[in-house]
Parts: C-alpha cells; sequence; structure tokens
C-alpha cells in the first residue's frame, strides 16, 4: 500500500483528504461520505481497516472523524422510520450496488419523494403505515399509493425506478417484523412499469460484446472488457488490491485467488479465455514501482490502483466509439457485461447438463446432475475439464480474434516504457529449454538467440568456478582472514555496511529513474551497470587471493 493506515492518520490525515476530495466534487464537506463514494475514490481500504478494528466504518466516521449525518430531512413525522429507512439504505451501500441498481443518494431521493405522494395519496408521509394493519387496508393503501405514482411520472421507467425502491424497503421490513405485510411486490409485478428495461435484466448480445472488444484502443481498455465480459468481475473486484491475493500461473490451469475482501468472499477462480493476455499483462503491471496485486495501478490514488469510477469512464469512452445498443436503445454499463458472464455461462452450463442426460442415464442414475457435479473441484476436477472443452466455442466468440492492442493506455506506470517492458516480460518468458531447441530453427536471427543463451550459461559456470577458486584461495592464504574466520562483529558490520551502501544505490537509481529503465531493458542505464560490474570483477581478481597466490605465500 502507498499509505501507512496508523491510528493517528485514520484520525487526522484521512479526514482532511477526505474533505478536500469532496470539496472538490462539490459535496458539503461535513457530511459524512458514503461507503460507495469512499470506495470509488480510493478509499476503499478505509472500511477493511477500521472493520479489522472491530468498529463499524459508519460509527468511526462519526464518532472520531466527527462527520455528521445528511443534512437534508425526510418529510416524515416519525423519527424512528426514518431511522430504520436510513439503517437499511447504509446496510445495501456497505454491501455493495443493491439498491436496485442506483447509487445512495438516488435510493434516498426515491424514498423522500415516496414519503411525498404517500402524505399526498394516503395522508401520512410515515410510508411504513401502508405495510401495517389488516391486509386489504394495506392493500387499499398501495394501490392508491401506485396511482400517485402514475399521476407523478409521465415516464413508466421512472415509476418503475422510484416504487422498486420503496418495494426493496418495505420487504426487508416484513422480514423483520417491523410491518405486517409487504403489499408493494405483487403490485409492481403486475404494473408493466418498465421491469423488462431496467440496467439490471438486460444482458448485452455476443455481437454488441465483440463490437467493444474491436473497439478497444489500448491494452488498457482490453483488459478491463476482460475482467468484466470475460471474467464476470465486479469493478471492485478488480480495482481492490486488497481483494486479490494472487494471480497464478504456473499450475494445470491459471486462477484467481481472492480473498475475504471480495464481496463474494475468498475463493480460487479458474481463468478459461485470454489467458496469454492476462498473463503478459500481470508481468507488465507487476513492474510498476511499489505495485503489489493491482491490476490497474495508479500511483495517485490511496490505496494504489484504479477506482470503480474510473472503469465507468473507460467503458463509456469504448462506447463512444460504438453504434450498437442494448435493445432499450442505451449503453452498456460494467454491470450491464457482468450480466452478459453470467448469462452465458448459465445457458452454455444449462446445455452441459442436458447433454449429460446420456451419461447419467448410462451410469444409473435419475438426474443429469450426478455425472457433472460429483467431482467439483474448479481447478483440476474432470468435470470441468469437459465442461470447459464444450462450452469454449461459445464463449471465445467475442475474443475469438482478439490481437493486443500496440499501445498501453491510461493507467500510472509511471515513466516505465510500457511495450519494452512487454517485449521484456515475453522475451524473458520464452526463455526456456524448449524456446532454446526452437530458436535454432529461425536461422539467422534463432542462431543468434540460440547462441545467446549458450553464452549465457557458459559465463554462469566460469563464474561459478571463479568464485570456487577464490573461496579456497581465501581458506589457505596465511595472510587472508576469511569471512567464516572473522567475529561475529565483524561479519555484521562488513554486512551491515554493504547493505547500506546497496540501499543507498538503489534508493537514488528509484529517485532518478534508473530502475525504471533497467527495468525496460533501457541500454543507456545498462551500459554503466556492465561497467561497473566488469571494474569490481577485476578489482575482485586483483585483491583476493587464489589458490596459486596461496601457495606462494605458503612457501
Amino acid at each position: 500500500m502507498s499509505r501507512k493506515w496508523t491510528l493517528e492518520y485514520l484520525r487526522n490525515g484521512f479526514v482532511d483528504e477526505v474533505k478536500q476530495q469532496r470539496a472538490e466534487q462539490g459535496y458539503n464537506t461535513n457530511e459524512k461520505p458514503t461507503h460507495k463514494w469512499l470506495r470509488e475514490n480510493g478509499f476503499g481500504y478505509f472500511l477493511h481497516r477500521i472493520r479489522e478494528r472491530d468498529t463499524r466504518p459508519d460509527e468511526w466516521l462519526l464518532e472520531e472523524c466527527g462527520f455528521e449525518q445528511s443534512k437534508e430531512d425526510y418529510p416524515c413525522s416519525n423519527p424512528e422510520t426514518v431511522r430504520r429507512v436510513e439503517g437499511w439504505l447504509e446496510y445495501e451501500d456497505d454491501i455493495g450496488e443493491r439498491i436496485n441498481g442506483t447509487s445512495l443518494s438516488s435510493a434516498r431521493t426515491h424514498l423522500r419523494r415516496s414519503m411525498e405522494i404517500s402524505k399526498e395519496t394516503i395522508g401520512t408521509s410515515d410510508i411504513f403505515e401502508l405495510g401495517r394493519g389488516e391486509r386489504e387496508v394495506c392493500f387499499n393503501r398501495a394501490e392508491q399509493l401506485m396511482g400517485g405514482f402514475k399521476s407523478e411520472f409521465e415516464n413508466s421507467q421512472s415509476r418503475y425506478n422510484y416504487v422498486t425502491t420503496l418495494r426493496d424497503l418495505l420487504a426487508r421490513m416484513e422480514d423483520k417484523n417491523v410491518i405486517d405485510h409487504d403489499p408493494l411486490t405483487s403490485l409492481v409485478a403486475n404494473s408493466g412499469w418498465g421491469g423488462d428495461s431496467t440496467s439490471v435484466t438486460i444482458a448485452p448480445s455476443t455481437s454488441l460484446v465483440k463490437a467493444y472488444f474491436d473497439a478497444c484502443e489500448t491494452r488498457t481498455e482490453q483488459m478491463v472488457m476482460i475482467c468484466l465480459a470475460v471474467m464476470g468481475w465486479r469493478p471492485s473486484d478488480f480495482c481492490d488490491p486488497a481483494a486479490i491475493r494472487g494471480i497464478h500461473f504456473d499450475g494445470e490451469r491459471p486462477y484467481v485467488e481472492f480473498t475475504d475482501d471480495r464481496k463474494n468472499g475468498p475463493g480460487l477462480v479458474p481463468i478459461i479465455l485470454c489467458q496469454d493476455l492476462i498473463e503478459q499483462w500481470v508481468r507488465f503491471v507487476e513492474t510498476a514501482p511499489d505495485n503489489d496485486t493491482a491490476l490497474f495501478p495508479s500511483k495517485d490514488s490511496d490505496d494504489g490502483a484504479r477506482s470503480t469510477e474510473w472503469v465507468r469512464n473507460t467503458v463509456e469512452a469504448i462506447g463512444e466509439r460504438v453504434d450498437e445498443t442494448l435493445r432499450n436503445g442505451e449503453k452498456p454499463t460494467p454491470m450491464h457485461f457482468r450480466n452478459f458472464w453470467y448469462t452465458e455461462y448459465t445457458t452454455a452450463y444449462a446445455e452441459f447438463r442436458r447433454d449429460n442426460d446420456f451419461a447419467a442415464s448410462a451410469q444409473g442414475s435419475q438426474s443429469a446432475r450426478i455425472p457433472s457435479t460429483s467431482y467439483n473441484d474448479p481447478l483440476h476436477g474432470s468435470w470441468f475439464d469437459t465442461f470447459e472443452q464444450f462450452a469454449y466455442p461459445k464463449l471465445s466468440i467475442p475474443v475469438a480474434d482478439l490481437e493486443p492492442a500496440d499501445e498501453i493506455g491510461n493507467i500510472d506506470v509511471e515513466d516505465i516504457d510500457g511495450d519494452a517492458a512487454f517485449d521484456l516480460v515475453e522475451e524473458a518468458r520464452q526463455a526456456t529449454l524448449e524456446g532454446w531447441e526452437e530458436a535454432k530453427a529461425l536461422l539467422p536471427a534463432g542462431a543468434a538467440a540460440y547462441l545467446t543463451s549458450y553464452m549465457a550459461i557458459a559465463a554462469g559456470r566460469i563464474t561459478a568456478t571463479w568464485g570456487e577458486k577464490k573461496h579456497r584461495g581465501m581458506s589457505i592464504h596465511p595472510d587472508s582472514k576469511h569471512y567464516p574466520n572473522m567475529s561475529i562483529s565483524r561479519q555484521v558490520g562488513l554486512g551491515g555496511t554493504l547493505g547500506l551502501l546497496l540501499t543507498g544505490l538503489f534508493g537514488l537509481w528509484y529517485i532518478n529513474g534508473t530502475l525504471a529503465k533497467l527495468a525496460t531493458g533501457d541500454m543507456t542505464a545498462w551500459l554503466p551497470v556492465f561497467i561497473g560490474i566488469i571494474y569490481g570483477v577485476w578489482l575482485l581478481d586483483r585483491e583476493l587471493p587464489d589458490e596459486s597466490d596461496a601457495l606462494e605465500a605458503l612457501e
């Protein structure tokens, strides 16, 4: 992480930075920020850090940081109702994007207007009165309220957005026995108010997803689309470095290891498509200074990663180059592409299960579920291998001809030359024994690569032999104080001095950008290093005795 989240910082520096950023965005700086705002503006780690202290984030924000609750009052005369409404909103915001697909501020607006319409139609602004009393009375009130929504909003989609927020609230209150009945759920379902055209229920077509991939101009944009439409992740899954423990490519199947900071909790998620492009991207961002597991690093954010708002802006920028839209005429958002993933994988699995009927019958099983789930290991299980082969042709259509873009794109990796870094990573990955044999066939360039590989091995063996000779020479030389025979304090002193010198050297290289240039293979940076190594070896060879020097000294 780019910051030490100390107790002092959580009480002071954190507050100052939040207020400054909210002031720049036009918010009331004294008003408590929502959890979603904190996540989308680079302060998501705060929520994790505070929970580690067994404290609720809202409690800390109000009591330790001095923030205040929203000053905009609800038009409701019952303070207990207002308290429960705010508690529900904070809970839904905390677990992430669950309030009818809207933001927390939009949901509050919906409920405030619902209270006003309730006052106009049934005579009370206490919206919980809709569900208290006899069932028939509750439904009569709800029907009057539905009439009020229809009169208030000419657009059925707007009616639907407002009334479904209230519906979800009442459904939760019925579950908690705060009200007697939930009359809105069935009434809204039968209203026909835009339920089929909400952003939550629409999945982009395969052709639309492919159009977005084709419109990507940079590798960053391609990787964002892969995370959404190919991996099926939420933006918060890949924008929060704390949610990813690691992405592994050294096993039989590449997979992502998530921590319990992810909304869905910890888990291992296999990578089926775009494996090479994802691996190359991960190797690349690992070269960014101070980066650990951020897939989209940012040197300016608090947690070292891009925000979910940046993801939405990136998808919107890609959409400006695409003429195709969703079936309701709107451009897709990150949520739509995740919905595409769920739709495609669910369909593929359903088809896979149907084709498994024969295997079930052959084994005498009554359900196709038995052979397909008996060996359910997402990384190595035989059923998953079979499913992958079955589903791959369908799932890979949007990325079947995807080629890495020439440009890196809008991502913070300081002064690293992205193209050179990608080339360096690729060359390192190919430097294997198998690659050497393949290189021989690519004459003349292949022969040079093959020869260079063996030259590197030869140089390594010469260095090891030289070191062994010096070690034996120092051990038997009468005037040489070899390090195994030195006192512990002298060894510690020499080691500490050498460590201090190296730390200072690498620190200087980091400050002046030399490390970044070395990582990209810049020969102007490597030349002084080569000269220094050669000079150092010459000095060591001159000053340190070998076996012949030791024998001469013993005569």
